[in-house]
Order: structure tokens, then C-alpha cells, then sequence
């Protein structure tokens, strides 16, 4: 029974990453910028983007308020997002 659980559970999580990414990628994509201009822009690795908008990377408090500050977002919207 754990384990179902906690399969379930990293589910739910894995789902949260992806709406996030898609957030992420909506954002970028209304800015027409490249994965590469948004790195250099907010200072964020170019895999590390890349990973977050396709949801396979945990994100950072750091990169939150990064990204959430360039793209005019309040931190409370990935937060709502993760929770």
C-alpha cells in the first residue's frame, strides 16, 4: 500500500513540474525569446531552463524569484502551482 502511495504521490509531483514548465514555457514564448536568450537574460544555465520547462528539474527558490521577477509574475503563482 506505501508504495502505491508513493507512486502516487511523485506523480502528482511530476504533474506539478509540468504545469509549471508550461508556465514557464508560455512566458518565454510571449517574450520570443530562445531557452538560450532566457539563460543569459536571467542567468540560469541553459539545461537548467530547458529541464524546468519540460518539468524533469526541481526548481530552485533562487530560480523562482529569478524567473519570477523577469517575467513580471508574483512568486505566489509557483508556489500555487507546487503546492
Amino acid at each position: 500500500m506505501a508504495k502505491a502511495k508513493r507512486k502516487l504521490v511523485m506523480k502528482t509531483i511530476e504533474q506539478k513540474r509540468e504545469e509549471l514548465g508550461g508556465l514557464l514555457l508560455e512566458c518565454r514564448n510571449e517574450k520570443g525569446l530562445s531557452i538560450a536568450d532566457l539563460s543569459n537574460q536571467v542567468d540560469i544555465p541553459h539545461a537548467v531552463a530547458h529541464r524546468l520547462e519540460h518539468g524533469t528539474n526541481k526548481i530552485t527558490l533562487e530560480n523562482a524569484i529569478r524567473l519570477a521577477d523577469f517575467f513580471g509574475l508574483d512568486i505566489e503563482d509557483f508556489v500555487v502551482i507546487l503546492r
